[in-house]
Parts: C-alpha cells; sequence; structure tokens
C-alpha cells in the first residue's frame, strides 16, 4: 500500500489498483474494471451526452468511452487534485488526450453548461455520480447534480418549443429580412453606459407599485422596458429608453395595441425571428441580438449583424443581459415576479389580464381562463422575499434559474435587485425600495445624449443587395435539396417493395448513399435539418433502429417538407427587399 496522507493506493485481487480518499474506497477491492462496465453499460443508448461526477482513477470514464467513443463526456471532479493522483498511478493519458472528454474541477461546476449543448435539440443528457466521491464531498455533487437537471429541463422544453414554434420563428425570420438593414449594431453599445443605474420593467403583478414614481426614477436611470409593459409605462407619461420586444407569437404583440404613440425613434431590442408585427407598430431602429437558427445566421452575415445576448428565452432575460452589455450598475428589475402574487399574472389592464375578459363567453368564462393559467404548468408553492407562499409553477423555475446562474456567473460590484418583496426569491439577487432609487443623482441629460449618438448610426446601403444575393444562393440550395429528398424517398419505397417481392435491393441502396453524400455536403443542409430535429431526435432512439428504409422514407419526406416550406417564404421576400431598395427605403438616413 501506497500512502500519502489522506490518499492511498493498493492492488486489488484483480490485480489492479484501486484508491482511498479520506478513508474512503473510490472503487472495488476487489475488480475496478468490471465493476467500471457495469456502471457504463447502464447508460441509455440514445444518450447525447454523458456527465460523470466523480473521477477516482478514471476507470468509470474509461468504459463510458469504451462503450461509446463517439459520445462526448463531462468528466466533473469536486477535487481538483484527483486527476494528478491519478495520474501518479495509472496511465490517464488517453482520457485526457481524447478530444471528446472535458474535465470540469473543483469551483469550475458553474460553466459545466457551456459543455452541454451536443446532440439534436432535446436529446438526452445522463448523469453518474459516482457514490463514493459524492461521499466526501455530498454538497458539491448536489449542485452538480441540480445543474444538470436544471440542463437538461431546458433541453426539453427547447425541444418541445422547436417542435410547436419552428416553422413560425422560420416564417419570421424570412419576413423579417427587409428591416435587417436598418439594424443597430449592438456590439457597438457594449460598455456605452458604464455606471448608469438601470430599470427593467417587466409585467408581473408588482409593476404597479413603481409606476407611481416611474417619472422621478426615470431622471436617474435608463429604463428599459419589455413588450407586455409598455401600455403601463405609456399611461404615467414616461418614455422607454429602450423596448425589448424578442417574443415570436402574435398574441404578444398585441400587448404593443394603442401604447405606440411617441415611440417613433425609440429602440428596439429584438431577434431576427421577433414577430413582424411588432416593426409595424414600432417604427424605431431595431437592436438586433443575432439569432442561433441557421437562417437567421446566414442573413444576419449578410447584413454584417454582430453582438449575441445570452437570453434565457424570455424578454425579461434577453432585456437583462442588454443592461448587463451596456454596463450599466446599479441593475435593479421591477414586476419580475416569477410567480402569481395574489393571484394575478400581469399587472391590472394588461392584455394578458383583459384578453380573457373580451374573449369569455358562457362555455369558456374568463374566471376558467385564469384558473389555467395559473394551474396548468404544474403549479407548486415557493418562497417570496417576505419569506411567504407564493404560487409559481415549473415553467417559472426555467426562467428563476436562469437569472440565479447568470448573476453567479458574472463578476458584479452590485448585487442585482428587484423592486419589492412579493416576488418569488431568486438566489443572489435582493430587494429594493422605490427610496433607494429615487435617491440616486440625476443622470437624464447624459442618458439622452449617449443615446442620441447611438441611435445616429447610418444605415449600410451594399446591405440589401447582400441579403438579396444571400437568399438567391440559398434558394438554389433548397431547390436542389428538394429534389434529391425526392429521389430519395422513390429510392427507398423501390428498396421496400423489392425486399418485399425477395428481389436485389442494392441498386436502389447505393443510389440512396450517392444521395446521402451529396446531402451532407450541401451548405443548405444546416438549413432543412433545423425543422426536421424532433424526427432526428426520434430515429436517434434505440427504439427506430430496426426500420432502415422506413426511417429513411420518413426522413427524406421531411427534409423534402422543410425545404419546400424555406423556399415558399423566401421567394415573396426578396421581391419586398427589391421594392424596398428601390423606393430609397434601405439607403443611408
Amino acid at each position: 500500500m501506497n500512502s500519502d496522507g489522506k490518499w492511498c493506493t493498493e492492488f486489488t485481487r484483480s490485480g489492479v489498483i484501486t484508491a482511498f480518499s479520506n478513508d474512503i474506497a473510490l472503487h472495488s477491492r476487489f475488480n475496478p474494471v468490471q465493476e467500471a462496465k457495469r456502471v457504463a453499460a447502464s447508460i441509455p443508448e440514445d444518450s447525447a451526452i454523458v456527465v460523470l461526477g466523480g473521477f477516482g482513477l478514471g476507470y468509470v470514464a474509461e468504459a463510458l468511452l469504451n462503450a461509446a467513443p463517439n459520445r462526448p463526456l463531462i468528466i466533473a471532479e469536486a477535487d481538483e487534485s484527483i486527476p494528478k493522483r491519478a495520474a501518479a498511478v495509472r496511465d490517464i493519458g488517453p482520457l485526457i488526450n481524447n478530444p471528446q472528454v472535458q474535465f470540469v474541477l473543483g469551483k469550475d461546476v458553474k460553466n459545466i453548461g457551456s459543455y452541454l449543448t451536443g446532440g439534436p435539440v432535446g436529446s438526452k443528457i445522463s448523469l453518474i455520480i459516482w457514490r463514493p466521491s459524492e461521499r466526501g464531498n455530498p454538497n458539491w455533487y448536489g449542485s452538480l447534480r441540480q445543474t444538470v437537471k436544471s440542463i437538461q429541463n431546458r433541453r426539453e422544453i427547447n425541444a418541445r418549443t422547436l417542435e410547436r414554434f419552428g416553422r413560425l420563428w422560420v416564417r419570421n425570420i424570412i419576413a423579417n429580412a427587409p428591416i435587417l438593414p436598418k439594424a443597430l449594431p449592438l456590439l457597438s453599445w457594449e460598455g456605452k453606459l458604464r455606471s448608469i443605474p438601470a430599470l427593467i420593467v417587466a409585467g408581473g403583478p408588482s409593476t404597479e407599485i413603481v409606476l407611481p414614481e416611474l417619472g422621478d426614477i426615470s431622471k436617474s436611470h435608463l429604463i428599459i422596458v419589455v413588450d407586455t409593459a409598455v401600455s403601463a409605462v405609456s399611461r404615467v407619461g414616461v418614455r422607454p429608453d429602450i423596448i425589448a420586444a424578442v417574443d415570436p407569437q402574435y398574441w404578444n404583440t398585441r400587448h404593443l395595441d394603442w401604447c405606440t404613440e411617441g415611440l417613433d425613434d425609440c429602440p428596439i431590442l429584438a431577434e431576427a425571428a421577433t414577430h413582424p408585427a411588432v416593426f409595424r407598430a414600432l417604427s424605431g431602429r431595431p437592436l438586433l441580438s443575432r439569432t442561433k437558427f441557421p437562417l437567421g445566421t446566414l442573413l444576419e452575415d449578410a447584413a454584417g449583424i454582430q453582438g449575441e445576448l445570452r437570453s434565457g428565452g424570455s424578454v425579461a432575460t434577453a432585456a437583462w443581459e442588454l443592461a448587463r452589455l451596456l454596463g450599466c450598475r446599479p441593475l435593479s428589475i421591477a414586476g419580475l415576479d416569477l410567480g402569481f402574487p395574489d393571484g394575478r399574472t400581469h399587472f391590472s389592464g394588461s392584455f394578458s389580464q383583459e384578453r380573457p375578459h373580451l374573449y369569455s363567453k358562457r362555455t369558456l368564462p374568463a374566471e376558467q381562463s385564469f384558473f389555467r393559467s395559473l394551474y396548468d404548468a404544474s403549479a407548486y408553492y415557493a418562497k417570496s422575499y417576505r419569506d411567504e407562499s407564493l404560487l409559481t409553477n415549473l415553467r417559472m423555475d426555467v426562467y428563476a434559474s436562469w437569472f440565479a446562474e447568470s448573476i453567479s456567473t458574472q463578476t458584479l460590484d452590485r448585487i442585482p435587485q428587484t423592486v419589492g418583496d412579493s416576488g418569488r426569491r431568486i438566489r443572489g439577487m435582493t430587494t429594493v425600495g422605490i427610496p433607494e432609487l429615487k435617491k440616486l443623482p440625476n443622470v437624464r441629460g447624459k442618458i439622452d445624449a449617449i443615446l442620441a449618438e447611438l441611435l445616429d448610426t447610418p444605415i449600410n446601403s451594399a446591405c440589401a443587395s447582400n441579403i438579396q444575393e444571400v437568399i438567391r444562393g440559398v434558394s438554389e440550395e433548397l431547390d436542389e435539396l428538394l429534389l434529391l429528398a425526392k429521389k430519395g424517398m422513390k429510392f427507398a419505397a423501390e428498396a421496400e417493395q423489392l425486399i418485399a417481392d425477395g428481389q436485389n435491393p442494392n441498386p436502389q441502396l447505393a443510389a440512396m448513399g450517392d444521395i446521402d453524400e451529396h446531402l451532407l455536403a450541401m451548405k443548405g443542409r444546416e438549413l432543412v435539418s433545423f425543422l426536421i430535429q424532433p424526427i432526428i431526435l426520434e430515429l436517434s432512439s434505440s427504439g427506430a433502429s430496426g426500420k432502415p428504409l422506413e426511417n429513411s422514407r420518413r426522413l427524406y419526406s421531411e427534409i423534402a417538407k422543410s425545404a419546400s416550406y424555406h423556399r415558399c417564404h423566401l421567394n415573396s421576400t426578396s421581391h419586398d427587399i427589391a421594392a424596398k431598395n428601390k423606393a430609397g427605403q434601405l439607403t443611408v438616413r
């Protein structure tokens, strides 16, 4: 036995080394290799990523890699010295040098999310917490378990969202192509309002407490208003400095009804996938955060749009990230309740509160709509800042986790603040009262001067023609993809019939192989694959592996549908851009 303080090693009965840390055996005393193989065999075949919590001497990590050499493996270890100790007694060089392996050690656990992005949208992350390692540091591995679970929940939500809204996003991106030349460069805004206080106004019930004093608060704060709260802010006579409107859905744009007067030059924080009705209701220039959608990135590259906000899937998170990008301090937010204080979803008079009354009928009264809003997403009770029980739901959990993670990963000289104490408690965020906000010095003149200079950025006159050129190239690729997919469907159907008739399908299978090779080499494959992620995930599962020709035919069919959908909407947009460019609407101001 070799001993070093609280760490020691010894040979097992099978002849390999095991280790002890603080008197805890990290592996079997009999056969660590077989033990590791059993653990690796328990991982589902459809796992896109495996997270191993606890490294030990690396036996489990090696078994996981041997079982699936091309699957990403994230090794999270609380004790930063463990890999070095393991390397001293075993050759773990192949593990360390494997490109599929990433190590997250010690305090770095909060950054593990950057490694958990592979595989089809919604694909599974499998987590193994190695019990001997957990016994030595239960809090660290408990945090790891919670973090991975939160990320997996978000992946599943993203998958369901893509399945529901994928076509809407594509349609919005294409419809918004004509406004891209007018977009303001987000990167040039970075740090421009450093040390200027900012107040984000969201649409929760607690927004009401800040509205009467918002005029005074606006003298000392940059005011960023999310789309759901624009009507409330306008009613008290305050003009937002920036309106955040990143939601792709039509009904969210209805929050802007009857409240856009006087907002002509107000910049709009948005994305290419924002619903086009936003840009019809508001005439200010868009401040665009780059999108992750393939078609959006192509058009944004053509328009020269740079800068991406790490938003968490809601308008409020996008507004929060913009304030951070601008360098605003302190950072406060009103109406971020992430729950339902007094059984309400939004402030009084909001579109969300009034719509159920507008569409109320005998078979669907307003009360039933309100009840569903409160209880349909697995409602439960969490703690508010008053330490009282607050009704919330699993959907709000996603945003609460996002804000907590965002705060924990940033170096802030001032703790972020939420106005009032009726909302859900968020880790790392404190409360602030109206009097504290009003005490800050008047910097309105400085804010207005900086914004005026930023808004004076000229429009790139070459942008429209660049976008048209990209659309032409994409359209040609889509036409070819559509033709190939239809040929693939034909050959797959013929091969199925030949097999059923007892004949040789090899010519058809060879033709399908050529088509697959051609499809994978085309640039347009990323565009069409965006809309077929759900079927890719389904066909990647172990249960779908027994019907290869049927699966191929289904995949070709979905590729054809996606290519046709993109192509159909791109046709009209190219003509729209050309017409606006000719009319001088996309030229230098």
